[in-house]
């Protein structure tokens, strides 16, 4: 009966320990997993950010370029062909993402004869202005009180077809043209099929209004009264966009473009195919209405007074470059731990068995033999031989199952570091994600600053500039990385299992614990008050030293946390006296209440949820400081906390 109970323990034990180390391994995979999403999902949108401010800043630039032609004409008496190609021409070989831009005056129908007259003595012989009809088709343009002709237009080979046209005739032009004549602003269309491209290629133009020289046009009918010209400024998507991105490095990200101010059937401006795919990839949408799964990022800006709408996703190259298998290698290594447990388990139950099998055995074997000296008084000396053979065995067995017991033991220590590892991850990624951001920063400044050319690299100044600026940006991330690295060095330390002792000032485990959680405690609010006046190195294991501190200072956060202490405080404190050293770690978290306090050193004891707490900590702490150090560790109450003193020796 006795034997079966125990059986159905060790049962119930495998179970128990089964299930907690299937649950614990599960969370942290899911855990894993979601670290790992939002890790790529940062990654994506940077990503998605530096196209977006490279189509910002090409905007910008193309606005430059087309208000700097209409102040040629509204500061000049008359421009003549040749002057408009000389002045736009370097701007068109530095901006080979804009298709045309060109010079469109106003002409009244009785000035329509002169304006042809000058066309053809220019040299286009079969020069005449044309409209669009109802059904989009070119024609010779009927009779009107006024025309905006594309009259100056560069490159001219490449924008051929649109000479001559009366922009004015399209409704899709001539909303945006009212009202940049009526407001003076910078304006564009919505899209259009350019009559100098295919149907199948959408563009816009970029409108700037010209007025007459000298005149006031602090009114609309003044601006309308005075008005000579448009500015214009030709523009394709399939053009535009290849060429804004071809300094940044292809990842695998595809975009869709849509104007947002437009009805859905005319919104959808270009969808992009990312550089990484095998030929072009075209999705079967020509509506912004895109579907919105899984990762994407989406952003608006304002495109003089239009919105456009950047929606990014991921081609199939960015998954693949961006891959990550920490949460599987977390789900090996938690099934691994728990098998290794239940088999811990089952050896040392089946080793317990033998053992008292043994002993029955020895126990029966001595009554034997007593029996038999007392019957017989020549066969004493024999029997106490063979006592002494039995002694000997037993003494054998008890030293092989200590020896068990302490291997047992370290292995209970690495489990505990091994409890604690999701918090120290917590405590990395918090100390991470400020240094991270601020580089992320700094390049993002860089990476600007050479898109928009601040720095005037043909001047011996410009690139003096140019160094001392991008010095000081990479001397910052450097500190950056050094603190990144520091932090990683801390956690990698701790994880390292103390084979040997070293002699070391107590001061140092006491340091690294703190590197460690700094971040953590500053986050809640914990002051931490250091006194100390221990100068001599001590012979410690420093990692289990330093394992010993985190679970006391983690317990004091949890304590706080849970009581919602409003100024939580711990202080440590080091003394020395007659060749011991003291650590004193207290708190003001409101102590450990008297029926639990002589419980808190036992295996598996916790006051946490069962999700929070494994209930090994202390009872780790404890036998890392009595049995691996030959020390002391006592928990006690004082005033308005709970204080934990580790007393060891110096020798």
């Amino acid at each position: 009966m006795k034997n079966w109970f125990i059986n159905k323990n060790i049962a119930f034990t495998m179970i128990l320990t089964f299930i907690i180390g299937l649950s614990i391994t599960i969370t942290i995979f899911f855990k894993a997993q979601e670290w790992e999403q939002t890790r790529l999902q940062q990654t994506f949108e940077f990503s998605a950010q530096s196209r977006l401010a490279a189509f910002s800043t090409d905007i910008a630039r193309h606005q430059e370029v087309v208000n700097s032609v209409a102040n040629l004409f509204a500061s000049s008496e008359y421009v003549t062909r040749k002057e408009f190609q000389n002045f736009v021409e370097d701007t068109l070989n530095r901006n080979l993402n804009i298709l045309g831009l060109s010079w469109n005056p106003v002409i009244k129908h009785n000035e329509l004869e002169n304006y042809v007259k000058k066309a053809i003595k220019d040299g286009f012989s079969d020069f005449e202005i044309t409209s669009l009809n109802s059904n989009g088709e070119r024609i010779k343009s009927p009779v009107q009180d006024d025309y905006i002709v594309v009259y100056y237009i560069e490159p001219y080979l490449k924008n051929k077809k649109a000479m001559g046209f009366n922009i004015a005739s399209n409704p899709a032009r001539e909303e945006a043209i009212k009202k940049a004549i009526k407001t003076g602003k910078t304006v564009i269309t919505e899209r259009i099929n350019l009559v100098q491209g295919s149907n199948k290629t959408f563009g816009y133009l970029m409108l700037k209004a010209v007025y007459e020289k000298e005149k006031i046009i602090d009114t609309i009918e003044k601006r309308r009264k005075h008005f000579l010209g448009l500015s214009v400024g030709v523009f394709t998507f399939k053009e535009w966009i290849p060429l804004s991105m071809r300094d940044i490095t292809p990842s695998g990200i595809d975009f869709l473009i849509s104007d947002t101010t437009e009805p859905s059937d005319i919104k959808f401006l270009h969808y992009h195919s990312s550089r990484t795919r095998n030929g072009i990839y075209e999705k079967s949408l020509e509506k912004v209405d895109h579907v919105k799964s899984g990762l994407y990022w989406e952003a608006t800006i304002d495109v003089l007074e239009r919105k456009w709408s950047f929606l990014f996703t991921p081609a199939p190259k960015f998954i693949d470059n961006n891959r990550h298998w920490q949460s599987w290698v977390f789900l090996l290594v938690g099934l691994v731990i728990t098998y290794l447990l239940l088999l811990t388990i089952f050896i040392k139950s089946k080793n317990l068995k033998e053992l008292k099998k043994d002993k029955n055995l020895l126990e029966n074997a001595v009554m034997k033999r007593t029996q038999e000296l007392v019957a017989s008084k020549e066969d004493a000396e024999k029997a106490n031989n063979e006592l002494k053979k039995y002694k000997d065995e037993l003494e054998i067995r008890i030293e092989e199952e200590l020896e068990k017991n302490k291997k047992q033991t370290a292995y209970l220590v690495q489990q505990s570091r091994l409890a604690q590892m999701g918090e120290m991850i917590s405590m990395i990624a918090h100390q991470w994600r400020q240094p991270l951001g601020a580089i992320a920063a700094v390049s993002s400044d860089l990476n600007l600053k050479i898109q928009l050319e601040v720095f005037d690299l043909k001047e011996d100044k410009g690139r003096q500039e140019c160094k001392t600026y991008f010095s000081d940006r990479f001397e910052r991330i450097g500190k950056f990385v050094q603190s990144l690295t520091t932090t990683i060095n801390d956690f990698k330390d701790f994880y390292k299992p103390d084979l040997t002792t070293s002699e070391i000032l107590i001061k140092d485990p006491i340091d690294k614990a703190l590197s460690i959680m700094k971040d953590s405690l500053r986050t809640n609010g914990i002051e931490v008050v250091e006194t100390y006046s221990c100068n001599e190195k001590v012979n410690i294991h420093s990692n289990e030293m330093m394992q010993v501190i985190l679970n006391i200072l983690n317990n004091s956060q949890d304590n706080f946390r849970g009581k919602g202490i409003s100024s939580p405080k711990i202080s440590i404190t080091c003394t020395e006296s007659d060749n011991k050293i003291t650590i004193e770690i207290c708190d003001n978290g409101g102590g450990i209440p008297k029926d639990i306090l002589p419980k808190i050193f036992n295996p598996y004891f916790s006051t946490k949820e069962a999700k929070n707490g494994t209930g090994l900590g202390l009872y780790m702490s404890k036998i890392i400081i009595e049995e691996h150090h030959k020390g002391s560790f006592i928990a006690s109450n004082l005033d308005d906390g709970a204080c934990f003193s580790i007393v060891l020796n110096r020798e």
